[in-house]
């Protein structure tokens, strides 16, 4: 099968239409706050215990502390 591709994008029998490299599978150090939270979003996490999306408004109340990198990536200040 042939390969097609954008650039950014491939379309292969592997894997798909999804992009050339490998997603992040961590954020950088930068945003270790927002790793650690979304770490903990799964509703089950990986010891047996519930993650935040298995209680409604455990994530927003979680992440509360977390305002300024909220507002900066609203903003677009921060880049990955």
């Amino acid at each position: 099968m042939k390969i097609y591709s954008d650039g950014f994008f491939s379309i292969d029998p592997t894997h798909g239409f999804l992009p050339i490299e490998e997603p992040l599978h961590t954020l950088p150090e930068t945003y270790l706050a927002l790793q650690e939270l979304v770490d903990q979003m799964p509703i089950q996490l990986e010891n047996g215990a519930h993650g935040l999306l298995a209680t409604e408004g455990a994530f927003e109340k979680k992440q509360q502390p977390y305002p300024t990198i909220w507002k900066r990536l609203k903003k677009k200040q921060i880049l990955l």
